[in-house]
């Protein structure tokens, strides 16, 4: 194993090395300058010796002269190794010294292992430099080290000037940006007051997100305003202001939700405050990007629509109202008709006929009653004026219903006809609003059509792309269901057809129409996302095309299941309330003879008088709603304060005012209602099932 001594001031330099040569099987002893190397070496002689230059005590010049003038060490090898004597002279220097090699402390592991084993593999006495000339003297040693520490500290000067210089104007760079920063901050700090100060005037809600909606990070104080509620709880639960949303809306909110990152989020819904009341809400989103295009924030506003929402409903009422004074003459003819067959067979009831024609007349009076229902139910379901509804809608059903009223209703001049295409899709909107859109069309063709001519109803599916949709804000290219109304009537001319929509423009005659009509229809169409399309030739009709989007496939509801069969009452004690007297004996008639037993009270005051002395025996109530001395949603109440678990089944000819219809939603689910005019079987079907679940539960 070969013992080498290692001579360096540097204890990681001196460290590295040593732990290298050990690493590789050499033997190490250590020193920190040449005087103790040399004292350790004349103790103990090594194998080899790796000394650096610039060392206190005795450099290394000095060991190495030195060295090679004791006759004991001569012979051993010397290695130069440093990092500051790198220079041509100085390794001429070291070599006329006798250094046997000059090193620098960059080199390569590798490399310095293998000329120091190239050093220590040479035979003894041949493998050692001898002094190239008579060694200088001590003063001329020192001169010429002198020199090359000089130089040495020359470069050393230069490259800290340099070095100073760069650090100078790092500094100076630093300070600007420092400036810019501080700047840029004062104006950040005014930027974020002038959004304060925005933010918090503005009666919208503005909102801030994270993409994954698990943060929010700013919520505008006019949502305690419109809400009602704290900002507060959305920055511990974002979610939290989905609790407020009205039940029957939540489905569309969640619907539309991931819509808010790749900015397609504009939707309306409801919600309902901590003291009950409702408001409409405008809720947009849009995606704020980062410069690789990816969504790091969600920014929104959420509005306060419900004064628009009122003024649109009375706007739709009062353009619903007109429509229905246009079809009131043609309504009060077809009534006449239908009433006309059943007081004629009343009159032939009275004779004495046979079995069949008996039969035949019953037939008859059941078919004209039933045509006048349908009427009436027509008439009330397109008067209401509901707010709209997303449901899936069957359109086929819808042309049906347009396609009876105006065969009932318009001049018998006035052909229709109905054709669906096979397979077409359901769409997602409110049929009472649907009907209203398709009716006001079939009248505007009725209008000019005075002499007579055809209509032509159809539907069918559709793909419509960017081209068709331009123009049309907010609808988006996909598959539609197209609802076409086609009269060959006397067309419009080129200068209206582009105002046709305007609110208020028409060129009828004064007292024959608002201009509201065609406004409205396609107001209705777009709040479900679709669009109106008009063509029209003067002398040879008109042709509207009402594009509704598809309905999700997913969200059509299963087919109800088959009624159960109609049974007998088992003497259950129902109590009938009904101010018609008629109402009342023909109801009490029919219970009796499927089995039950009955009570009549003629108004809401009686209906609690007797419910208050039977209310251990009465099974169920059937009970009106507009009725006289105390209408049916105050007796409802009264007798939910006696009895919180009896079936209560309510019977009207109207959609209830909005008093009955906050009691029926307070006592949703344990109520049951069934719209006038109804049948036997119809009414012992909705009691069947009303018994059967209050005895299963």
């Amino acid at each position: 194993m070969n013992h080498v001594l290692i001579v360096d001031d540097n204890s990681e330099n001196l460290h590295a090395l040593e732990g290298l040569l050990r690493d590789h099987g050499f033997r190490v002893t250590t020193s920190a300058h040449g005087a103790d190397a040399l004292a350790r070496a004349r103790n103990e002689a090594p194998d080899l010796v790796i000394s650096d230059l610039l060392m206190p005590v005795m450099d290394g010049f000095s060991l190495l002269r030195h060295w090679k003038a004791d006759a004991r060490l001569a012979a051993i090898p010397f290695v130069v190794f440093t990092a500051t004597y790198g220079a041509p002279d100085d390794e001429r220097l070291a070599r006329s010294l006798g250094a046997d090699d000059f090193m620098s402390k960059t080199s390569a592991p590798d490399e310095v292992l293998a000329r120091l084993r190239s050093l220590t593999s040479a035979p003894q006495g041949g493998r050692t430099a001898r002094p190239t000339a008579t060694p200088p003297a001590e003063p001329d040693l020192l001169n010429v080290f002198s020199q090359s520490l000089v130089r040495k500290l020359e470069e050393k000067s230069l490259l800290l000037e340099e070095t100073n210089r760069a650090l100078q104007r790092e500094i100076t760079e630093r300070r600007r940006l420092i400036d810019t920063q501080a700047s840029t901050l004062d104006a950040l700090r005014e930027s974020e007051e002038r959004f304060r100060q925005l933010a918090e005037t503005i009666s919208e809600v503005f909102w801030i997100s994270d993409p994954t909606k698990t943060r929010m990070l700013y919520v505008s104080p006019a949502y305690a305003v419109i809400w009602g509620r704290s900002p507060e709880e959305l920055y511990a639960d974002p979610e939290k202001w989905l609790d407020a949303i009205h039940p029957d809306d939540l489905a569309l909110v969640h619907s539309a939700l991931p819509g808010q990152e790749r900015g397609e989020y504009d939707i309306a819904y409801r919600i309902v405050r901590p003291d009950g009341s409702l408001r409409w809400i405008r809720d947009r989103a849009f995606p704020v990007q980062d410069a690789s295009g990816a969504v790091y924030r969600i920014v929104g506003i959420a509005e306060d629509v419900t004064s628009q929402r009122t003024n649109e409903a009375q706007l739709l009422r009062a353009q619903r109202m007109e429509s229905i004074g246009t079809l009131a003459g043609g309504i009060a003819h077809d009534l006449n008709n239908v009433l006309t067959p059943i007081l004629m067979s009343i009159e032939l009831l009275r004779l004495d006929l046979p079995a069949a024609e008996r039969s035949e007349t019953l037939a008859s009076i059941e078919g004209s009653a039933q045509k006048g229902a349908a009427m009436v139910r027509q008439l009330l379901s397109f008067a209401r004026g509901v707010e709209g509804r997303r449901e899936v809608v069957r359109v086929e059903r819808i042309l049906s219903d347009i396609e009876r009223i105006v065969r009932d209703t318009f001049m018998k001049t006035i052909r229709v006809q109905c054709t669906v295409e096979e397979g077409v899709p359901p769409v997602l909107g409110d049929p009472t609003q649907l009907h209203q859109v398709l009716l006001n069309l079939c009248v505007n063709a009725r209008d000019a059509m005075p002499s007579g001519g055809s209509i032509a109803l159809s539907a069918s599916r559709r793909v419509v792309g960017a081209a068709q949709v331009f123009g049309h804000d907010g609808v988006a290219p996909g598959t539609f269901v197209a609802l076409e109304v086609r009269d060959t009537g006397e067309g419009i001319p080129g200068d209206v057809l582009d105002r046709i929509f305007e609110p208020f423009f028409t060129t009828k005659d004064v007292g024959l129409g608002t201009g509201l009509g065609l406004s409205t229809s396609m107001a209705i169409v777009r709040s479900f996302g679709g669009f109106i399309e008009v063509r029209s030739v003067v002398g040879e009709g008109s042709t509207f095309v009402v594009y509704m989007p598809v309905a999700d496939e997913n969200a059509i509801a299963e087919a109800p299941a088959s009624s159960p069969p109609l049974l007998r009452g088992d003497g259950e004690l129902v109590l009938v309330v009904d101010d018609e007297t008629a109402i009342r004996d023909i109801t009490r008639r029919s219970l009796e003879a499927f089995g039950y037993r009955v009570l009549l009270a003629a108004d809401g005051a009686e209906a609690l008088a007797l419910f208050a002395r039977h209310s251990a025996d009465v099974a169920v109530v059937i009970t009106d709603l507009m009725m006289p001395v105390l209408d049916g949603a105050i007796a409802i109440r009264a007798i939910r304060r006696l009895s919180a678990t009896v079936p209560i089944i309510v019977v009207s000819g109207v959609e209830p005012d909005a008093a009955a219809g906050s009691v029926l939603r307070a006592t949703e689910g344990t109520l049951r209602q069934l719209q006038k005019p109804y049948r036997a079987d119809e009414l012992l079907r909705v009691l069947y099932e009303v018994l059967h679940s209050a005895h299963s539960s």
